[in-house]
């Protein structure tokens, strides 16, 4: 068993004293800020996902305070992270896909990550992985004090070899989206695995599991020891010899600050507002608009308030005992077959399978 295995089973000792232990599902740790905010300094979590015949999902979650795994059903994984499906983070977070492949869906766009990519992102990027493929990725809560941290250090630096002029890119993004610049920017950085890079690819892997031995077992000086290899990391990624890096910038501030608030008023209409509502609301052509919602979702604004209207049906089927009808009177739908068509659309069956196929699911983690 390597030590990525390990941490999905290990509970030890933190040098806070605080020992983590299973817990029912009732009383699992869940984050209390839908955001996600990072509480520490610096957190590791680890992802395993056997979709072939496993309806759970396995989650490591490492930080200086504790060490915590469970495994929870993929249906209730939004319950569980205490977030909807795309998220942001109130820190920088580096994903890693150790094992296998990963779709990601980033901004409504969905991306394939292969085995050994990196995706660095910034605090204003909509993210959520999918569960539909085998993987083991691990997701690097990275806030601003430790960038600051780990580049302000560059300057006590005692050898002049160490300071790689390759770094500058990924510096860049980090200063570019530091607290004082970031604003509504949405950055990330796909760093893509070569297929020849076969001894960087398993270098890579020592890496981060010598960051768990760092996470898991006390002693001294690990705290210089997880920013020394967080610094490797960034300098192999930035390596063209043995990755493609592909920066991506979603779109311009004034137009992320406009999707923004279509995406607000989207959440808060249940999906249910029109071109012209919107038009009206933000005092915009309503073709601007959707030139607008098309670039950063690919759909155009029909399409996108229905993918919010879908979601909001499933969370009344999931959280509520109301009627089909209710649901429908609640989301402003007066025709049942017409609501019943979108819906398997979406999810490939009626509201009423889909919420018997729930009860189905809880009764079998109860």
């Amino acid at each position: 068993m390597n030590r990525m295995q390990e941490a999905q089973v290990t509970r030890n000792t933190s040098s806070h004293g605080t020992r983590v232990s299973s817990t029912p599902a009732s009383e699992e740790y869940q984050p209390e800020d839908k955001s996600m905010q990072a509480f520490h300094q610096v957190q590791l979590i680890i992802e395993t996902v056997r979709p072939n015949g496993d309806p759970r999902l396995k989650v490591a979650m490492l930080n200086p305070d504790y060490q915590y795994d469970t495994e929870v059903p993929k249906a209730d994984t939004d319950s569980v992270f205490g977030r909807t499906n795309l998220h942001q983070h109130s820190f920088f977070e580096l994903v890693y896909v150790r094992q296998g492949n990963m779709y990601q869906n980033i901004e409504n766009r969905i991306h394939l990550y292969s085995e050994g990519s990196f995706c660095l992102m910034n605090q204003n990027i909509h993210h959520a992985e999918l569960f539909s493929t085998d993987y083991e990725a691990v997701f690097f809560a990275l806030p601003q004090q430790i960038i600051e941290d780990l580049f302000s250090d560059e300057r006590n630096q005692y050898f002049a070899s160490e300071k790689d002029p390759d770094l500058d890119e990924i510096r860049s993004f980090f200063q570019n989206n530091g607290e004082e610049n970031k604003k509504a920017l949405r950055e990330y950085i796909d760093f893509v695995l070569k297929p020849e890079a076969l001894k960087e690819k398993a270098a890579m892997i020592s890496r981060f599991e010598a960051l768990l031995r760092y996470f898991l077992i006390s002693s001294p000086g690990r705290t210089f020891h997880i920013k020394g290899t967080l610094m490797e990391i960034f300098t192999a990624i930035v390596d063209k010899n043995s990755y493609d890096n592909i920066p991506i910038n979603v779109g311009t501030e004034q137009e992320a600050k406009i999707f923004d608030r279509i995406s607000d008023i989207m959440k808060t209409t249940h999906g249910r507002a029109s071109r012209s509502d919107l038009s009206c609301a933000l005092k915009y052509d309503g073709s601007y608009l959707n030139d607008i919602v098309k670039k950063y979702s690919g759909l155009n604004i029909f399409g996108y308030g229905t993918l919010y209207t879908m979601r909001e049906a499933v969370s009344l089927l999931t959280h509520t005992e109301l009627s089909i009808e209710e649901i429908m009177s609640e989301l402003d739908f007066s025709n049942r077959t017409h609501f019943y068509k979108i819906f398997r659309e979406y999810y490939g069956t009626t509201p009423c399978k889909y919420r018997c196929m729930l009860k189905s699911a809880s009764r079998v983690f109860d």
